[in-house]
Parts: C-alpha cells; sequence; structure tokens
C-alpha cells in the first residue's frame, strides 16, 4: 500500500516529475520578518461582476484566456492615499480596479473597490517612509483584490479570472493640500445589550 503523502511532500514529488533537474530550497521559520508595513484593516466598498452574454468561448482569440491571467491593457485602476493629521504614519489606501474591456472581450465585466487602513512602524526611516508605504500598501490591496475576483468569478459560467502581478514602483501622489482627506478612526463596533423584559 502507497503510504499517504502530506501536501508539501506532494507537491515537492508533482514538482521532480515537472522539472526534473530542478533542485528543490527550502527556507528556515526564522527568516520570516514582521513588516514595518502592518494592516491592521481592509474592507471591500463595491466587489461585483456581471457576465458578458456576447462572449464567445469558442472564438480563436479566446482559447488562451482562461490559462493565463488577463493583460493590463484590459484593466483600470486608480490609487488614493489618505494621511492622518496627527500621526503620518497612519493611513488610508483606496484602490479601485475594474476592467475596461470591448463587448465580448472578456466573459466578465468586474469592478472591485477595496479600502485599507496601515499603520507604518518606527523602525521605518522619516525618508524612505513615503515610498515603502505607497508601494507595499498598493500592493497589499491589490492581492487582496485578486484573490476575491478568483473567488467571485469560480463561481460563474466560465473559469475563473486572475489579475496580473503588477508593481507599484512608479506609483506619485499629487499633493493637494486643500483636498486632503482625514483618515476616519477605527473605532470598535458597539456590542449590543440584551435588556431584561419584566414578567407581569
Amino acid at each position: 500500500m502507497k503510504p499517504i503523502l502530506t501536501c508539501a511532500a506532494w507537491l515537492d514529488e508533482l514538482f521532480a516529475q515537472l522539472f526534473p533537474e530542478a533542485s528543490i530550497s527550502r527556507s528556515k521559520d526564522h527568516d520570516m520578518q514582521i513588516s514595518a508595513i502592518q494592516l491592521e484593516q481592509y474592507f471591500f466598498k463595491r466587489l461585483s461582476f456581471e457576465l458578458d452574454n456576447e462572449f464567445d468561448a469558442e472564438a480563436p482569440q479566446n482559447q488562451d484566456l482562461f490559462s493565463t491571467p488577463l493583460s493590463l491593457e484590459l484593466l483600470h485602476w486608480n490609487v488614493e492615499l489618505a494621511v492622518n493629521p496627527q500621526n503620518s504614519r497612519q493611513r488610508m489606501y483606496t484602490l479601485e480596479v475594474s476592467s475596461q474591456a470591448a463587448p465580448g472581450q472578456l466573459p466578465y465585466s468586474f469592478q472591485a473597490h477595496i479600502i485599507g487602513y496601515f499603520l507604518i512602524g518606527e523602525e521605518c526611516p522619516e525618508e524612505n517612509m513615503d515610498r515603502v508605504a505607497d508601494v507595499n500598501s498598493a500592493a497589499i490591496l491589490y492581492s487582496a483584490v485578486r484573490e476575491a475576483l478568483v473567488a467571485l468569478t469560480g463561481r460563474g459560467l466560465y473559469p475563473p479570472m486572475m489579475l496580473p502581478t503588477v508593481h507599484f514602483l512608479d506609483l506619485k501622489f499629487e499633493p493637494h493640500v486643500e483636498e486632503t482627506k482625514t483618515v476616519p478612526a477605527l473605532e470598535p463596533k458597539p456590542k449590543r445589550s440584551r435588556k431584561a423584559t419584566a414578567k407581569k
């Protein structure tokens, strides 16, 4: 009887079959460290998709659509930043990602609007804080959108859609002091109290 393989062992065996000449390296537990950019909370303000009835899965130009991530040209995205005036290390980032394809070009049209609260630790130098926070915070929210979109479209008629891997190294914000948003404070939800009713 063949022994039951653990998930890691099964992946090793599969990788060895696919790439017999490749070597596998493993990291150590202490190689993972806490990041200076901490995601305190995030939520979706909008997350939706709609089936495009004009899409033809049998068309030649759509044969490789489900085996590769979406093209960046088919996406529209925007990032906004709000800084807490009392604490510049507390920031709110808003990321919007949506499809901008012609009818019949994609199986679904979708929209995602995600908001994340981040705290930059004191170990992050002041002179590098803006760039480090902008690049990493946007990437973290983008990854959350990708996973949510895969799960959402996975319940549709066609295979799930995967956003491409991107970076935000060129992300820059135009300073508009008069339009600066105030970061809403994170407050715990009030607990519901049960009122005792007197028996007559």
